[in-house]
C-alpha cells in the first residue's frame, strides 16, 4: 500500500495487523547494538523501536529504526502531503 492522503483507517489495512507484530516480535532482540535505519546511530537496550516501513511502499519494511526517528520522517511525510494539497496549479494569479 502505497502512502497517500488518507491514510487513516484500521491498523491492519495501514500495515501493523497481526503478521506485522509477530514478524515485529520475532526480529526485535535481533534488532539492538545495529544502525538504525533512518538516522544511522546505534539502537541501545531501553530504547523503542519501531519496524520501519518503506515511505512510499508500505508493503516493504526498511529495517528498525528509532521511535523518534521513525515518526519524524512520517509527520515529514504526512506534512508534505498534507502541503501538496494545498497547492493550487493552474490557476490564474491576480495582481491588483
Amino acid at each position: 500500500m502505497a502512502w497517500s492522503k488518507n491514510h487513516q483507517g484500521p491498523r491492519a489495512a495501514r500495515g501493523y495487523g497481526y503478521a506485522h507484530g509477530k514478524l515485529r516480535a520475532a526480529l526485535l532482540p535481533s534488532a539492538y547494538g545495529k544502525p538504525c535505519s533512518r538516522c544511522g546511530l546505534l539502537m541501545l537496550p531501553g530504547q523503542e523501536l519501531h519496524l520501519d516501513h518503506d515511505d512510499y511502499d508500505r508493503t516493504k519494511y526498511r529495517g528498525f529504526s528509532h521511535k523518534a526517528c521513525n515518526l519524524k520522517a512520517a509527520a515529514r511525510m504526512s506534512n508534505m502531503v498534507a502541503k501538496l494539497g494545498r497547492v493550487k496549479i493552474n490557476k490564474p494569479v491576480h495582481r491588483w
